[in-house]
């Protein structure tokens, strides 16, 4: 059985089987390449570092992969960190995705009952079924319960998805009551739409990884074809109206440099791609913090995704208080 992360020690030597996150190949002072990622399992994560023939391996592995490691544990500049001496993809029967991969920190099934709460107080017939019928679909269902947002950075763990499905909802509702002019139901199909399509686009069997399905088309495009295939099974549902529900998936990234097929062209549509983003950015960071506060520093290490240091302090009497 894989020795927990939580209870690494500096000079522990350790093997087993972990889930990667955070990948990236690097250069140190003598432009010399090197392998920088996070080891994880359920109970937390620590850096890791491979010094040598990293390019070679760099083509074995990468986010979202489980893989067998051997090394031994280290303090650097007050910080644990892991040296691989040896790395190998994991096989299949060696690990148990439930102990690599946390949960949410809530039920699911909370989270579902919180989001059709929601979706109730949806207005507009047309909508209202449309996301009822697609919520109430047992295959939608089964994965929505356990999937995560994505593959790595944000919301990337077991149940991952609804969170982030209730979060955006939550803020948009917010937002709603605030600033009148916003239609309610075009911002909470956006919230529990424009990521849907991951429940295609990504598969957690072995790691979380890419299905072909994710590869060859992606999310956005799936969301959209779940938008047709069961708006059309709606009698009298108006073609307009499925444009600019698909249109809200399309442009939810925001801006083309994103991936977005389509910038925003009315104000449901931004503030969904707005929301999303603060959202994302939000438990991305949360969850860098997580990994690191334990170690009781007032920074962070680098966190490439910010292209920063996280300070910590105002972070860290938060959890105490928690």
């Amino acid at each position: 059985m894989n020795k927990q992360i939580k209870s690494f020690i500096a000079q522990d030597k350790v093997q087993g089987c972990y889930y990667i996150t955070q990948k990236s190949m690097l250069m140190d002072k003598n432009s010399k390449p090197y392998l920088s990622f996070n080891l994880n399992d359920k109970t937390g994560a620590i850096n890791a570092r491979v010094w040598d023939n990293a390019e070679e391996l760099s083509k074995e592995f990468d986010s979202g992969d489980v893989v067998h490691i051997k090394g031994h544990v280290q303090s650097y500049q007050n910080k644990l960190q892991f040296v691989i001496h040896q790395l190998r993809p994991a096989e299949n029967n060696e690990y148990d995705m439930r102990l690599l991969v946390k949960s949410a920190d809530r039920s699911s099934s909370e989270y579902m009952d919180e989001l059709l709460r929601m979706v109730a107080d949806i207005t507009d017939d047309n909508i209202k079924q449309l996301v009822t019928n697609v919520l109430n679909d047992k295959e939608v269902q089964e994965r929505l319960l356990k999937y995560p947002a994505a593959r790595s950075i944000h919301h990337a763990y077991f149940g991952g998805l609804i969170e982030h499905m209730v979060g955006i909802s939550k803020t948009l509702k917010y937002l709603s009551e605030i600033h009148k002019h916003l239609n309610y139901d075009y911002l909470i199909f956006g919230a529990i739409f424009h990521d849907i399509g991951k429940l295609w686009e990504l598969s957690i069997e072995n790691g979380i990884n890419y299905t072909t399905a994710g590869r060859l088309v992606g999310h956005i495009q799936i969301g959209c074809e779940l938008v047709d295939k069961f708006s059309q099974k709606i009698l009298g549902f108006p073609d307009k109206l499925r444009y600019e529900l698909k249109h809200i998936i399309l442009s939810h990234h925001g801006k083309y440099e994103y991936g977005s097929p389509k910038r925003p062209k009315f104000l449901e549509a931004m503030v969904v791609a707005m929301v999303d983003e603060l959202d994302s950015k939000i438990n991305t960071a949360t969850q860098a913090m997580l990994s690191e506060v334990q170690d009781g520093n007032e920074w962070s290490s680098f966190q490439k995704n910010f292209d920063r240091y996280l300070y910590l302090d105002i972070f860290a009497k938060k959890q105490n208080e928690d």
